[in-house]
């Protein structure tokens, strides 16, 4: 039985896995779509109409979630980029996620004819044998895989018991983990000052006039700070990248960003 090795690469901030499995890398699909704004089923359908194309490029892997594992599609080297160019730009009506689909299709390009390359070749004797990992990323593992233990037997909340666990891995590692809990799926941002809509709304309501979240996205929109995308969801424009973070998030089999606006943009774009 082989261990896969999963490591993360950001693009503009958005994470998207690389999978070593049997000496090949994939990428899940879902993840191609998070980074270029484009619906997962969107991708799926592109693959489907070309199963000729891709079936010798498409697994299904079982990946960890907030619910436990779930079988992921997920294409290997090839077919990550033969995907990307599949996608007619044409189709793309939304300016915004055009623009990010080409930059991404040239990142990717980058990317994937590294040295590092997504497809290994290695003797068949050494892909039996895995690596042994450093002494305190194991620790770290152990820590981990206790929250998890510890919040399912207990109901507690996984996120929290992560963050605790990152602690405690820190203590006796001495390592600095802190920059690892904003990719734990729950995670709102530790960074101070910076808000979403809804907590935005809280600041700029007063006794004569009630603001929601609705309200702080439509200002955000009329001023030029933000738009939808063709998922429908909320993206900053350049204008409004100035004020914004991104933060991962994960849903069952679903993952995206959540867009936080710094506290400054109340008073400079004078909201409220």
């Amino acid at each position: 039985m082989t261990t896969d090795i999963i490591t993360t690469e950001l693009f503009e901030s958005r994470p998207i896995r690389f999978i070593q499995h049997n000496g090949i890398t994939y990428v899940p699909i879902l993840d191609l779509a998070s980074a270029v704004g484009i619906r997962k089923r969107s991708l799926l359908k592109v693959v489907s109409k070309n199963q000729d194309d891709f079936s010798e490029h498409l697994k299904s892997l079982q990946l960890g979630t907030v619910s436990g594992l779930q079988e992921t599609s997920c294409l290997d080297r090839d077919g990550a980029m033969l995907l990307m160019f599949k996608v007619s730009t044409n189709s793309i009506k939304n300016p915004v996620t055009k623009k990010r689909f080409g930059a991404y299709k040239k990142w990717q390009i980058e990317k994937m004819n590294k040295p590092r390359a997504l497809t290994l070749a290695l003797p068949a004797p050494e892909r039996e044998t895995a690596k042994p990992l450093p002494d305190w990323i194991s620790k770290v593992m152990q820590h981990l895989e206790f929250a998890d233990l510890f919040a399912a037997h207990t109901q507690s909340d996984l996120t929290r018991a992560r963050m605790f666990a990152l602690d405690a891995a820190s203590k006796e590692t001495g390592i600095n983990l802190h920059a690892y809990k904003s990719l734990i799926p729950g995670v709102v941002s530790q960074e101070k000052g910076y808000l979403n809509p809804t907590q935005i709304a809280d600041r700029i309501t007063r006794p004569e006039r009630t603001f929601t979240a609705f309200n702080v996205n439509k200002y955000l929109e009329n001023h030029g700070y933000q738009l939808r995308d063709e998922n429908m969801k909320w993206q900053p424009t350049e204008k409004g990248e100035l004020y914004t973070i991104k933060i991962p998030w994960t849903k069952g089999s679903e993952s995206g960003l959540q867009v936080l606006w710094h506290e400054r943009i109340i008073a400079e774009s004078k909201m409220g």
